[in-house]
């Protein structure tokens, strides 16, 4: 059964909670207003976060990222 990202977040005033869960790890993603995703309307907001966090972490170029990202197999273009 696929499930979709919304059936695993709930936002309460204005702090988006991304439930991250598998069998083996489990986190919480936390998602708050800021001077950089404000643009985004509400529950769009994470996306416009995580798109952009994304984009900056790549962009540091830093060798320890690439490895962490390949190892994880997150790739972002």
């Amino acid at each position: 059964m696929e499930k979709k990202l919304d059936e695993e977040m709930d936002n309460i005033n204005g702090t988006t909670r991304i439930n991250i869960n598998c069998n083996h790890l489990k986190s919480m993603l936390y998602v708050v207003p800021t001077e950089s995703n404000w643009v985004c309307e509400n529950g769009k907001m994470h996306l416009h976060s995580l798109s952009g966090f994304l984009k900056t972490l790549v962009e540091l170029n830093k060798p320890e990222i690439k490895d962490a990202m390949h190892q994880w197999g997150i790739y972002v273009r």
